[in-house]
């Protein structure tokens, strides 16, 4: 019976490794313009227009402390221009407006 229960799990494990797929991942960057850098950010108008934007909420908490600060992010926007992913460049102060200021960047269009 402890042999059942040893051979059973290994031949789910066999049989697994043999269904996989024999695609090839395709682990090529994807293509993009780097906007922020210094001698493109002036042409970014040429790339694209805001056609919605949504204002970041302020923190309750940050309000409450009569705290103001900004956030720096990079957006990486696919060719339908939606957000698919954001990096915080830097804030001030750390942490505390990162959040709400990349959901709200991440339902502009």
């Amino acid at each position: 019976m402890k042999a059942l229960y040893l051979l059973l799990p290994l031949s789910m494990m066999l049989t697994a490794c043999g269904s996989t797929s024999d695609q090839q991942v395709n682990d090529e960057m994807p293509s993009f313009i780097d906007l922020s850098s210094p001698e493109l950010r002036s042409k970014a108008g040429e790339y694209w227009d805001v056609a919605k934007r949504v204002e970041p909420r302020y923190p309750i908490e940050a309000a409450k402390k009569s705290i103001s600060g900004c956030v720096e992010l990079a957006m990486l926007i696919n060719s339908q221009g939606e957000a698919q992913g954001y990096k915080v460049i830097a804030s001030y102060p750390e942490g505390v407006f990162d959040n709400n200021a990349a959901a709200a960047v991440g339902l502009w269009r």
